[in-house]
């Protein structure tokens, strides 16, 4: 199995998904957004990615506690956009940011 039976299973995002058509835009228009990519290099290599945001990869065998220490992101009220290639990935790393402390982390997908 991918995830050990000890280690934390993350839960969807707190307050739903923002999917591009309900609210992306809107987030990227936000000078405060933090824009936390956690696709793999290859797959940011190979499709680029969104200027401005941070790069921490998460596989999904990997905790995602890591990129939310690695972003280090001082301010637990800052608007924070976590996506990936599908979904699946964002999802628990925006939750593990939710479970961090952070008011406000959505899981963008994919």
């Amino acid at each position: 199995p991918l995830l050990e039976a000890s280690e934390p299973q993350w839960p969807g995002n707190c307050d739903g998904d923002v999917a591009w058509d309900d609210g992306w835009e809107a987030l990227l228009s936000d000078p405060a957004l933090v824009l936390v990519d956690c696709r793999t290099a290859g797959e940011v290599s190979d499709h680029g990615s969104i200027p401005g945001g941070l790069h921490y990869s998460c596989r999904m065998g990997e905790d995602p506690l890591a990129v939310v220490e690695a972003a280090n992101v001082s301010d637990r009220s800052a608007p924070i956009l976590v996506y990936c290639a599908v979904g699946g990935r964002s999802r628990r790393v925006a939750a593990a940011f939710v479970a961090s402390g952070y008011s406000n982390a959505k899981n963008g997908g994919g």
